[in-house]
């Protein structure tokens, strides 16, 4: 009795221990990602969250889920902008809280494993390895750790459905098996890097008791069709991108196999050894195939197929933890041929999901080949060196300007990155240093068509007008299919009056990819050519994707009550348009009642027309604006001779 209770308080004192050692190492890594907490947008930052057609409008809930690579991802970066707006403090601490709870469920699940105190290790080592900070510390990674957090609840659930009590198999299968499907659906929404999970869990079901694989193997199936269908709808939008001017690399499919082979084993050295970590890594050319070429590739098969042959001396960790590594790198490895890989074969956040892996079979070494305070002391100095090149690491995620630097310090030829470092100087307003770098891009990779754009800009900076046209057309010729660089050259030609030559860049955009901004840009243009109807039916179908836009509204209101060619003016559509702007400015706006006024004058709704000039004129005194006040004074005075208004010096005839 005596030697069972004492057995009991060991157990409870040493789960409270782990807990404790928990809770102490995730106060560590909020120190080690502190430098990282108010960092700046950078990268994909502002495409993703500024830019987010669910923020902006472009894109209703339902286009978002269909046409979006990580449509729940999207939407929920949506949410946090108009939570967070563009301090990135809330962004990175959300980051952070996902990661954390992440860690904790790699820690929970590898004791449903029964790896005991290996999990504990290989969960702390997860939470600190450096190759985790670029993904945490970068907000558009938010799909990552979001997809990785449904991905740890998925396998959780399935695990506690797992039990190897036949008994109480058969009633725990339905709720955690139902509640598992759903957090890898959802999961798939977030981002398909957990797409593999499926073949990890067919593994782990085809290792257990023969009724535990008839209970759960033919459960597995919605699993592998969800990830089919995710899997083939990534690659589907990926293509639709190439087709509509997104950059890919055309190889063969033994050249990109034996990349992949070399990718593999580039992840796992930087798995063991996280040092030189860099955003854009220096990209070999693959131009012989020799059969010393294949070792790499195999040579790894033959390593993952000695550890399963061993798994009775050594255990299933080895091979699990790095058979669920390689697994779930395949889809990023290169093999199916993906834009991303444009700038560099790999790429730290590819690794995120996959590390959990690498870093239990740490924690297994750990725990084998150490004991006791020896054990203790090993792991904390591997968890020092994590803590102290982390926290380095995220103090470059800290700034844009530091983000580019460090990568061309380690990577001199990353074209893309002297690129994005010349854009984040420019931005700066340094703008020759800026031009340094562009033209360094351009000198490493003539055909970025990116840094000809860039660098046309600099020139229109600096008043050089033909240079920067020169460079505009390198950029369209290099990537006809790129609506972004054709918006910057017709937005370039329209700010310079050469209108035709901007209405046809314009078009070309518009037909690539149909937004608001491009519809309104265009509709500038013809509109200052003369061609009226078009304008306006830019702007109808404008007005059509976003409804409510002020500027938008006021706008189309101006041009339907004073275009030139009297036969396009509808000074009733004209009313109701700046109608509605007022309303969503909830008539506190002087420049848009004044529209309304003369919209109404001009339909004949003098009544109305009046009712409104006395509330801007109230408005104009209030704010000062002596010219509107005086305006609305003249106007009231002509129309209501029987009151007596703000004098006025100078006032605007009313025109109609």
């Amino acid at each position: 009795m005596w030697s069972k209770s004492r057995r009991l308080l060991s157990s409870v004192f040493e789960v409270h221990a782990q807990w404790v050692i928990w809770l102490g190492v995730c106060a560590l890594a909020i120190l080690v990602y502190f430098p990282a907490v108010d960092g700046e947008f950078i990268w994909d930052d502002w495409l993703l969250v500024k830019e987010n057609p669910f923020v902006t409008g472009q894109d209703s809930f339902g286009k978002i889920f269909l046409n979006h690579e990580f449509p729940l991802s999207m939407l929920l970066l949506g949410v946090q902008y108009k939570l967070w707006g563009e301090h990135t403090i809330g962004y990175h601490v959300l980051n952070f809280a996902l990661h954390t709870v992440n860690a904790t469920l790699v820690w929970l699940i590898g004791k449903r494993l029964g790896l005991g105190k290996v999990a504990l290790l290989g969960a702390a080592a997860w939470l600190l390895h450096p190759l985790c900070v670029a993904t945490v510390a970068w907000i558009s990674e938010f799909k990552n750790v979001l997809s990785g957090f449904f991905g740890g609840l998925c396998v959780y659930f399935f695990l506690c459905a797992a039990t190897t009590d036949p008994v109480t198999l058969r009633s725990r299968i339905p709720w955690n098996y139902s509640l598992s499907l759903l957090c890898f659906a959802i999961g798939l929404l977030a981002k398909t890097s957990i797409v593999m999970l499926p073949i990890c869990m067919g593994i782990y079901v085809w290792t257990q008791a023969l009724h535990v694989r008839k209970s759960l193997s033919w459960r597995l199936v919605p699993y592998f069709v969800a990830s089919a269908l995710m899997g083939f709808r990534t690659i589907a939008l990926y293509k639709a991108g190439i087709a509509q001017g997104l950059c890919t690399v055309e190889e063969g499919l033994v050249v990109r196999l034996l990349a992949a082979g070399d990718a593999l084993w580039f992840y796992i050295t930087k798995a063991l050894v996280p040092i030189g970590l860099c955003a854009e890594y220096q990209t070999c050319a693959y131009s012989k195939v020799t059969l010393f070429s294949l070792v790499p590739g195999i040579g790894w098969v033959v390593f993952l197929g000695l550890l399963f042959i061993l798994k009775n001396k050594m255990g299933l960790t080895p091979f699990g933890g790095l058979a669920f590594f390689t697994i779930n790198l395949l889809p990023v490895l290169g093999i199916i041929p993906m834009p991303f890989r444009v700038v560099s074969r790999v790429s730290d956040h590819f690794v995120y999901v996959p590390l959990v892996g690498v870093c239990l079979v740490i924690g297994w070494l750990f725990k084998r080949l150490l004991s006791g305070g020896i054990l203790r002391l090993g792991f904390g100095l591997l968890i020092l060196v994590y803590s102290v090149l982390s926290h380095a690491r995220a103090r470059v995620y800290a700034s844009e300007q530091r983000f580019w630097q460090d990568t061309v310090l380690k990577n001199p030829l990353a074209w893309n990155a002297h690129n994005n470092l010349g854009c984040a100087l420019a931005q700066a307003g340094l703008f020759d240093q800026a031009k340094v770098h562009f033209e360094k891009s351009l000198a490493i990779n003539p055909t970025n068509a990116e840094a000809h754009c860039n660098l046309a800009r600099i020139f229109i900076q600096r008043g050089q007008v033909e240079e920067a046209i020169e460079h505009f057309r390198k950029a369209v010729e290099l990537r006809p299919k790129n609506a972004f660089i054709r918006e910057a050259f017709g937005t370039t030609l329209l700010e310079l009056g050469r209108l035709q030559e901007a209405s046809e860049q314009l078009e070309h955009a518009l037909r690539l990819g149909s937004t608001m901004k491009r519809m309104l840009l265009l509709a500038q243009a013809k509109y200052q050519l003369g061609e009226y109807s078009e304008a306006i039916n830019l702007l109808e179908r404008a007005i059509a994707m976003d409804p409510n836009d002020v500027d938008l509204l006021h706008g189309f209101a101006l041009i339907l009550l004073t275009c030139p060619d009297t036969s396009f003016r509808d000074y009733l559509k004209a009313a109701t348009l700046a109608k509605v702007a007022a309303g969503q400015t909830d008539y506190t706006n002087v420049t848009i009642l004044s529209t309304l006024v003369r919209a109404l004058a001009a339909a004949g709704d003098i009544s109305n027309a009046c009712v409104v000039s006395e509330k801007a004129l109230r408005l104009a005194e209030q704010i000062g604006d002596k010219k509107m006040a005086c305006w609305h004074g003249e106007f009231l005075r002509r129309h209501m001779p029987g009151k007596s208004y703000f004098p006025g010096y100078n006032p605007v005839e009313l025109k109609q």
